[in-house]
């Protein structure tokens, strides 16, 4: 009787050890795809931020460009020369309440590259013969509005440029202005936005580690929960038998009731059971077998 009880008992330990191990599973399993999904979405939220902010760096750069276009138009309508001091006062105010903007230049086109007439920020530097910047040419030769998608070096300075074409009627040489922006600059306007992933990061650690936690909880409550609906109904079987056999039920009916009790408990399950008689099976009790 003892070796029967301590046989049950190991083999209780068994299954709470498996379903304790199937609940840690699901657990973990839910807290990393939670985690991952968390983790995700915030990239996602994160590169998309990303752009839109480099996007608004360019929507300023070319915001710029064009008032400073206009600054040096009206200046030519006036009838003054399109670079006097007055207007190179102007740029460099303009340039001055732009904190975001490393320089405003003006630029024309000699020998099929670009020339520096003017330099807000250097006022010193002027004539130059400047690198072939593809949308600096291209705003140049087709007089059109352009925004560098790529930053551009220079020495070791890094811009990003908008250039806007001047109309003006008093000269055909082609002239634009340009807005320039440090790519440093466009970096800090950044360094907010990687403060918010680590703090997403962070928070999808906590919601997986949460989630997790949860999961691994209402799993073992419900296999705990089985497990003492299934020991209730197995130990109501046993008092069942006992108090048959105290009754002196018939061998055959009784094995006809655990028969009974056990094709309830699995649905479109049969059972039957067979003695052994002189070597022979012979059928004991099979209620429901034809």
């Amino acid at each position: 009787m003892m070796s029967d009880l301590t046989g049950v008992n190991v083999m209780n330990e068994r299954v709470n050890t498996n379903l304790s191990r199937t609940a840690v599973v699901l657990g973990v399993v839910s807290a990393v795809t939670t985690f991952i999904l968390a983790l995700l979405g915030a990239l996602a939220v994160y590169i998309h931020a990303q752009d839109v902010n480099a996007q608004d760096a360019r929507n300023q750069l070319l915001y710029s460009a064009k008032l400073a276009a206009h600054l040096l138009e009206q200046q030519e309508a006036t009838g003054a020369a399109t670079l006097n001091s007055e207007a190179k006062a102007s740029l460099s105010n303009l340039l001055r309440l732009s904190p975001r903007l490393s320089d405003i230049r003006v630029y024309s086109l000699k020998d099929s590259a670009p020339e520096l007439l003017f330099s807000a920020a250097q006022p010193d530097r002027y004539g130059e013969v400047t690198g072939r910047l593809p949308e600096l040419i291209n705003s140049l030769r087709f007089r059109t509005t352009l925004v560098e998608r790529d930053s551009h070096r220079e020495g070791t300075n890094v811009h990003i440029g908008a250039y806007v074409p001047l109309s003006l009627s008093n000269t055909r040489q082609p002239i634009v202005v340009a807005a320039l922006m440090s790519e440093q600059i466009v970096a800090q306007r950044n360094s907010g936005l990687k403060l918010a992933f680590t703090a997403s990061v962070i928070v999808a650690i906590i919601l997986a580690l949460g989630t997790g936690t949860v999961v691994f909880y209402f799993r073992r409550q419900s296999e705990l929960s089985q497990m003492a609906t299934v020991r209730t109904g197995m130990l109501e079987f046993e008092l069942d038998v006992l108090e048959k056999v105290a009754s002196n039920v018939s061998l055959t009916a009784l094995m006809d009731s655990l028969c009974e009790q056990y094709e309830g408990t699995i649905p479109g399950a049969r059972c039957m059971i067979m003695l052994v008689d002189c070597e022979r099976l012979r059928v004991l009790a099979a209620p429901h077998v034809d």
